[in-house]
């Protein structure tokens, strides 16, 4: 080849075709960071939603059963006035019976 050639056209175009490529390839790498950069910050943006969802799980069950506990209150405290009660009437039972026993003698 001689240096003639160098001036070819078809070399020439060649050579543009190349840079071409080369510009919109460096766009595309610039492109390609761009979106990367995006994808990253939506993951850590999933990320800290599942972390807000489990925390707002968890203090639903917190809410349950303590909510559990409250509805059983009233069952207790039943229980406690039917004992209350119940022990007084025993006592009162006992005590008249006691004190037929020591009026008649």
């Amino acid at each position: 080849m001689n240096d003639n050639c160098k001036e070819c056209p078809y070399i020439q175009n060649l050579k543009d075709d190349v840079s071409s490529l080369k510009s919109e390839l460096k766009s595309l790498d610039e492109r390609v960071i761009v979106v990367e950069k995006f994808s990253a910050s939506g993951g850590e943006q999933i990320k800290m939603i599942f972390k807000i969802l489990n925390e707002i799980k968890d203090s639903i069950k917190d809410i349950g059963s303590k909510l559990e506990n409250i509805e059983t209150r009233p069952s207790q405290d039943y229980s406690k006035i039917k004992l209350a009660v119940i022990t007084s009437i025993c006592s009162g039972i006992v005590g008249t019976v006691l004190g037929f026993i020591f009026t008649k003698k």
